[in-house]
């Protein structure tokens, strides 16, 4: 996790200063009970959120009712009917509201001006607005005055907002620009947010470059618990920052869709990461787990994309690094996709995609990739169904666009096929034995439970040798990124397997990454080559990309010296597998150009090596006969669901490549 606790001990005491009231319960960082599930009513205020449009569009209607009832009743404005829950932050809807400002009724823009005109006259100045390439100095901060919200004690609520100021800095790797003011708004009733922000230019209008934020935190919040105070104090403060990012405000407010997920969720994944804790408003968590839970749009989430950015900072990446980026992209009109595309950024955004379906099981499977974790997660987790996989059935799973899916499947036929379309990440957990990630799964496998599928020598298969895969009740983890995935799994008996014939090109089907490359011969030994990456599509169409790879090293042993050679290959080429009967390999209509480049070393003598593969054998050089001179394809090829082999003869020499599957 990202906290630093040193900093959240010192705010957790200026909070704890504020007077305010401690709940029962500890803000602790573990699990906790759920929060009502999909059986529990929807909440007014969530049924507003699910108002968002799968692409984040946010009408008018969403808007006002979201304004009315977060932040301040706007006339003639009906909000849904439903229980309450806290609201965390109204910056959503003042947004929301104010990019259909100019469209409103007239008693609705007043009212809306109204409220602004109020918060604005109500602000304390908690820190100067700063030029462009002024440095983020800072003098020495207040000690909190006595506390007594009930006095407006802004003294001590300043201190609070600017140390989240230089916390927020300090993770983000950049300087807030905008004044920062800070007001305490009504109690009680509605609204029904802890707090609110918006940004002004330096007119104090709403169209101008951002210049100064207003953080109003209503006295609502001073009624919870110190955790529950920290994190609406990091989330405004975090919305100046997001603000920031947008070449004006006519752009913030307006921008279409709504991005919540991105500025609200980063918001909120902000406030409980620094926090610790979520406190104020579990149900998010709900929303993201459960109800609805995997199978809604990303881009249609709000605060609930908290679990997201939790996710990111779990499976290897880091969510402070891609804030930006994903702001910049919203702001510079690169959308919902570039926004995702910067998310997956910041990490390996395979293994992000990979375990993303997946943390859904919340640990009903052993790993780290079946089981999402999050500042204040609750114990929410999706239901998830049963698809009975036996010989003859064919059974689709379907995820959404920028969505997830989770099924079981109890593998019950003697061989069990699986065919993936779209950019499908994710993996499968069979009942005993390692996970198999979603690249690795297309094919054909073995799931007798004694593992004996091979076919007799007369049949047709005679000679394959399908990868085992436990049978039983495997989970299926699946997500398109942003499109959609869909797996087809088909049952077998073996006899029907084997009355196909053998397909050599359905295993080589896929990346692979070289680990390994080896020569030997009476010129010597050489290894190394890691890095080459090899593509096969269904219809055996091939590509091999040699930029990545480390040096091939050995010593050529001459007549009369011996000499020190270290190699790489550059280039890229197409080409064709085709199979000959006896079950070799070799490629055909190959486009493109492979170069070796390196030196050899004999004595003190350093003689370079560059030249296309093709001018090779004539080139008269001493180390051509340690060159491979068709790398990307030996004549035995040997295949497994996660290890590819490539091996022959290059002259006198004993070739062997050997690739993982990627």
């Amino acid at each position: 996790m990202s906290t630093v606790h040193g900093v959240r001990r010192r705010l957790v005491i200026l909070a704890a200063g504020l007077g305010l009231v401690l709940a029962a319960t500890s803000g602790c960082t573990g699990q906790r009970q759920a929060a009502p599930g999909a059986s529990a009513p929807r909440s007014a205020w969530e049924t507003v959120l699910a108002g968002i449009g799968q692409n984040g569009e946010v009408d008018q209607q969403t808007a006002t009712q979201a304004f009315s009832l977060a932040v301040a009743p706007l006339p003639g404005v009906t909000v849904p009917n439903g229980p309450e829950v806290q609201i965390r932050s109204g910056s959503a809807a003042i947004r929301w509201v104010l990019g259909y400002l100019a469209q409103l009724p007239a008693d609705l823009q007043q009212a809306v001006k109204g409220w602004l005109d109020r918060a604005k006259a109500d602000g304390t100045t908690v820190r100067q607005a700063r030029a462009p390439a002024q440095a983020p100095v800072r003098g020495p901060l207040r000690a909190p005055a006595t506390p007594s919200p009930a006095s407006n004690d802004l003294a001590s609520l300043s201190v609070l907002v600017a140390q989240a100021i230089d916390e927020i800095e300090k993770h983000l790797g950049r300087p807030l620009h905008e004044g920062v003011e800070v007001s305490i708004g009504p109690a009680g009733g509605k609204p029904k947010d802890l707090g609110g922000a918006f940004s002004m230019d330096a007119n104090r209008g709403l169209e101008g470059p951002p210049a100064i934020c207003h953080i109003e935190l209503t006295k609502l919040l001073f009624t919870k618990s110190h955790n529950a105070v920290l994190e609406t104090v990091y989330h405004e403060v975090f919305h100046c920052f997001a603000a920031e990012m947008f070449p004006n405000l006519k752009t913030y407010y307006s921008v279409r869709p709504g991005f919540a997920w991105v500025i609200e969720g980063q918001a909120e994944w902000v406030g409980d990461s620094l926090a610790g804790s979520d406190e104020g408003t579990p149900y998010h968590w709900t929303e993201y787990l459960s109800n609805p839970g995997p199978g809604k749009s990303l881009f249609g989430r709000s605060y609930d994309a908290l679990g997201f950015y939790s996710h990111l900072d779990n499976s290897g990446g880091n969510p402070w690094k891609v804030i930006d980026p994903m702001l910049k992209a919203v702001a510079g009109g690169g959308g919902n996709e570039g926004a995702f595309a910067a998310a997956l950024g910041g990490g390996d955004s395979k293994i992000v995609l990979d375990s993303w379906p997946s943390g859904y099981a919340r640990g009903r499977r052993p790993g780290a990739a079946w089981n999402t974790t999050g500042p204040g997660i609750t114990n929410d987790r999706p239901a998830v169904g049963v698809d009975v996989v036996t010989t003859g059935a064919t059974v689709s799973v379907t995820a959404p666009p920028v969505a997830n899916t989770l099924r079981q499947l109890d593998l019950r036929a003697e061989v069990t096929t699986f065919a993936v379309a779209g950019d499908a990440h994710g993996r499968l957990g069979p009942s005993s034995g390692d996970d198999v990630v979603l690249s690795a799964l297309a094919g054909t496998w073995c799931t007798r439970s004694d593992g004996r599928c091979s076919c007799p020598p007369d049949s047709a298969g005679a000679g394959t040798d399908l990868p085992k895969l436990a049978p039983g009740v495997a989970w299926l983890a699946l997500t398109g990124g942003l499109g959609t995935a869909t797996a087809t799994v088909t049952g077998l008996s073996a006899a029907d397997q084997c009355k196909k014939k053998s397909d050599k090109t359905a295993c080589l089907v896929g990346t692979w990454t070289s680990t390994s490359a080896t020569l030997d011969g009476r010129i010597g030994h050489f290894t190394g080559g890691a890095g080459v990456v090899l593509r096969f599509a269904p219809n055996g169409d091939a590509s091999a990309d040699f930029d990545g790879m480390q040096p091939i090293t050995g010593t050529i042993t001459l007549p009369s010296a011996s000499a020190g050679l270290s190699y790489r290959y550059t280039g890229k080429v197409t080409f064709k597998v085709v199979f000959a009967p006896n079950g070799t390999a070799k490629a055909e209509s190959t486009q493109g150009t492979i170069s070796a480049h390196g030196v050899l070393s004999l004595g003190r003598s350093q003689i370079p090596i560059d030249m296309p593969l093709s001018d090779l054998a004539t080139s008269g050089s001493p180390a051509a006969g340690a060159i491979d001179a068709q790398p990307y394809l030996q004549p035995n090829m040997t295949c497994t669901t996660t290890t590819l082999t490539s091996s022959g003869t290059s002259g006198t020499n004993t070739v062997t490549w050997t690739f993982a599957r990627t």
